[in-house]
């Protein structure tokens, strides 16, 4: 019988994953180009937190997982349950980030004039020179379809876009599959299938197929909210059991990173595994932990995580190009990377509140919310910020 009326657990501290997650990537972002020209700073402790976090994206999609599981369960046996589920996915990330892109895209602009002018030093954005591509690269920024179509990105973190709306094209398949009996067992089974052939793949043929090849660490967090939301179940405690094997296999194979990214890596994948282990172990102490100042103010950092990735890149190379056009970025590189980090955090803020919150929406099920759930959205139309991990 389908496992669709048990009460799924709260997970007030989530968002601060998030916060956690974004800071850490920005901080990558920061410090990663002053200590390529630097070599002095890579003694520090800043650089020694800030060399990992590409595990930030990891934080992400292991997040993204578990929230898109809950979206996608929540779904079920709503009316028109898919169509809200598939516009409520497009509204939260297709309008943030075809804002960031028109940000970028007149930053760009702008850094081609000064480096033609030598006021400042060509740069990613400036080498790209977005006035001047193919017809096919404007289809595939305005689609986030470069993986498929084989264009470059306007910005470096938009390729975890690419994966995020995969990802959910996967969710809403499984969700389409179960949605006529609201069978909430056949749905995250579905998911959880499709995570252990996915991983078996990479084992047995070590090939990288988009979008499946990073599946697992989205799959992992979609494990994770089945084990807390269904405690009693056997079938994901099995394949709990199967992926720690798969997982290990895997790690064994890949066990040294090939780049600060890794990305499909058998490190990467071994931190989405016990990063979702830790999410399991840390949720019986939620309410003590969710009530203590600093996660609070993650947690708010957290809510607009998302404007923050989206946007931090720029902020933070108007700063170091300012303080390299100076020669002070590399004397005073810690004082260079807070601020960057600050102002990136005000930007991100003020991005959210316009461009973002927005298409969170206004209307809200007729329906109460289901109690204990206080962070869940109350409508598939009008998620809560929780819903989307980026």
């Amino acid at each position: 019988m389908a496992d669709t009326n048990v009460k799924r657990g709260a997970y007030k501290h989530l968002d601060a994953w998030r916060g956690v997650a974004s800071l850490w990537v920005v901080l990558y972002h920061a410090t990663m180009p002053i200590a390529e020209k630097y070599q002095f700073v890579t003694a520090s402790p800043v650089y020694f937190i800030s060399k990992f976090g590409c595990f930030g994206v990891w934080m992400f999609f292991v997040v993204s997982g578990y929230c898109i599981a809950n979206a996608a369960s929540n779904s079920l046996g709503r009316e028109n349950g898919i169509l809200r589920y598939a516009v409520a996915r497009l509204r939260r990330i297709f309008p943030p980030y075809w804002s960031s892109a028109v940000l970028y895209f007149m930053f760009s602009a702008v850094a081609v004039v000064l480096a033609q002018k030598h006021i400042i030093k060509a740069g990613a954005l400036a080498s790209l020179d977005v006035m001047h591509q193919p017809p096919l690269y404007y289809v595939a920024t305005v689609t986030l379809g470069q993986k498929i179509l084989h264009q470059d990105y306007l910005q470096g973190v938009y390729w975890t876009l690419c994966y995020e709306v995969a990802f959910y094209l996967v969710m809403g398949v499984s969700l389409s599959l179960a949605f006529k009996k609201a069978d909430a067992r056949a749905l995250l089974n579905g998911a959880h299938v499709t995570t252990l052939v996915a991983l078996a793949v990479l084992i047995g043929t070590n090939r990288h197929v988009y979008p499946f090849d990073l599946w697992p660490c989205f799959g992992i967090g979609a494990l994770i909210y089945d084990l807390i939301a269904h405690p009693k179940v056997l079938a994901p405690r099995l394949v709990l059991a199967a992926l720690t094997v798969e997982v290990a296999w895997y790690a064994a194979q890949h066990h040294v990173m090939n780049s600060n990214v890794d990305v499909g890596g058998g490190i990467s994948l071994l931190f989405c595994f016990v990063f979702g282990l830790l999410l399991i172990v840390l949720h019986r102490y939620d309410e003590k932990i969710a009530s203590i100042r600093a996660v609070k103010w993650l947690s708010w950092v957290g809510m607009f995580s998302y404007s923050l990735y989206l946007t931090h890149y720029m902020i933070v190379s108007i700063i170091s190009k300012a303080f390299d056009r100076f020669g002070k970025m590399g004397e005073w590189y810690v004082p260079c990377v807070l601020l960057c980090v600050a102002f990136s955090i005000l930007f991100a803020r003020a991005f959210y509140q316009y461009c973002e919150r927005p298409f969170v929406g206004s209307k809200r099920d007729p329906r109460p919310a289901p109690a204990g759930k206080p962070w869940e959205p109350q409508s598939p139309v009008a998620p809560s910020p929780q819903e989307i991990s980026l």
